[in-house]
C-alpha cells in the first residue's frame, strides 16, 4: 500500500515540476519581445521573390495532390468493375460502402494506381506549362528581333477634305 502511495505522490510532484516549467516559458510565448517596427501587416510577395523552378514544382505539388482523391474515386470504381464483371466479385464495391472486401494488397494496388495516376497528371500539366511558356518566350523574342517596324503616323485632315465633308452635309 505504501508503494501505491508514494508512486502515486511521485507522480503528482513529476505532473507539478512539469506544470512548473511550462509555466515558466508560457509568457516568453504569449508576451513576445517587442520589437521597434509595430506594424504587423504582411507585405505582399513582389514578382520575382521566388524563382521559377519552385514556382513549378510548387503548382506539381498541388496539381498531383489535388487530383490524387478524384483519381482514388475513380480508380476504385473502376476495379470494383472489372472485379464485378469478371465474375471475380459477386458484390460491386464502391468507394462509400461500409465494408469492402477488398484485400489489403488490392487496396495497396489502388492506393498506388491513384498516386501514380495524380503524378502523370501533375507531370502533364507541368509539361504543358513549360511548353506554354517556352513558345511565349520565343514568341516575344521573335517581336523583338523582327526588322519590320511599326509606324504610327496621326491621321491629319486637309482643307480640300474638311470642305468636301461640309459640302457634302449641306
Amino acid at each position: 500500500m505504501e508503494n501505491a502511495t508514494t508512486l502515486s505522490r511521485m507522480k503528482n510532484f513529476h505532473f507539478i515540476l512539469i506544470i512548473f516549467i511550462l509555466s515558466l516559458f508560457l509568457p516568453l510565448q504569449v508576451f513576445p519581445q517587442s520589437s521597434e517596427n509595430t506594424d504587423s501587416t504582411p507585405e505582399p510577395y513582389t514578382e520575382n521573390e521566388f524563382p521559377q523552378w519552385s514556382k513549378d514544382l510548387r503548382r506539381f505539388e498541388i496539381v498531383s495532390l489535388g487530383a490524387v482523391p478524384f483519381v482514388a474515386i475513380s480508380v476504385n470504381l473502376g476495379y470494383s468493375a472489372y472485379q464485378y464483371f469478371s465474375g471475380n466479385s459477386s458484390t460491386f464495391e464502391t468507394p462509400f460502402s461500409k465494408g469492402t472486401s477488398f484485400t489489403e494488397g488490392e487496396q495497396m494496388k489502388i492506393f498506388c494506381a491513384s498516386v501514380g495516376a495524380g503524378m502523370i497528371i501533375g507531370f502533364s500539366d507541368l509539361a504543358i506549362n513549360l511548353v506554354k511558356r517556352h513558345n511565349e518566350k520565343k514568341r516575344q523574342q521573335k517581336i523583338l528581333e523582327s526588322h519590320d517596324q511599326i509606324i504610327v503616323v496621326p491621321f491629319q485632315e486637309n482643307e480640300n477634305t474638311k470642305n468636301e465633308n461640309l459640302n457634302s452635309e449641306q
